[in-house]
């Protein structure tokens, strides 16, 4: 069955072994289901039409999205 309103997202986050979080992977399917509710890694997931402004926030410090990145770097739940 097609969720016709689920939304792409792609992940902004470091890659983690072992798992299916690769920087820059996309889901069609919106967030997975086990990182929904995550803490940290929710975060981490931006809408794929977001990127660009997405990908410049990440990079300034002290931003939402840089502060998810460096704790998920630093395995931080």
């Amino acid at each position: 069955m097609i969720r016709t309103n689920a939304k792409s997202v792609i992940y902004l986050g470091p890659t983690k072994k072992g798992t299916i979080l690769k920087n820059f992977c996309i889901f069609i399917d919106g967030v997975p289901v086990e990182y929904v509710n995550h803490n940290i890694y929710k975060h981490l997931f931006v809408s794929v039409d977001k990127l660009n402004e997405s990908l410049a926030e990440l990079k300034h410090k002290g931003s939402k999205l840089n502060t998810f990145y460096e704790k998920a770097t630093r395995g931080d739940n």
